[in-house]
């Protein structure tokens, strides 16, 4: 098995190997940058452009850090908005959390709406990046 410097687990039923189950997993590494468009609908005929999930990993060698970034791109607005970004010191093996969106969120489980969180007149919660930072 090859390392790589980002690895994604998938957890889906899509990937069950028996029909009676109902999770299944895949994973794959990525050398440099990778890219998952997100459809939603009912089918693959009628099915819509959700969004775009993006993961980078640049390496600063003469500093010995991989800086990793995760980015979703909106399919209505096409803005591009940074979710998380950290770097890894190589010779540390230290993982440092640089950016994260966790302040323009909040838990959906008995959590009352804050910055960023509205409440739709029907009392669901719609979540949005009122202070998104790019």
């Amino acid at each position: 098995m090859r390392n790589y410097p980002i690895w994604i687990d998938i957890q889906s039923c899509a990937y069950a190997n028996k029909p009676y189950t109902k999770t299944g997993n895949k994973s794959y590494g990525i050398n440099q940058h990778g890219t998952q468009k997100i459809n939603v609908g009912y089918s693959a005929f009628n099915s819509h452009e959700f969004g775009q999930l993006e993961f980078s990993v640049q390496e600063d060698a003469q500093a010995g850090i991989k800086t990793f970034q995760l980015s979703f791109i909106d399919a209505h607005t096409g803005q591009k908005t940074l979710l998380k970004r950290s770097l890894v010191a190589q010779k540390t093996k230290e993982h440092i959390p640089l950016i994260g969106l966790e302040d323009q969120f909040e838990y959906v489980d008995g959590v009352q709406p804050s910055k960023g969180v509205k409440m739709s007149p029907d009392g669901a919660i719609m979540i949005g990046l009122d202070n998104a930072r790019s």
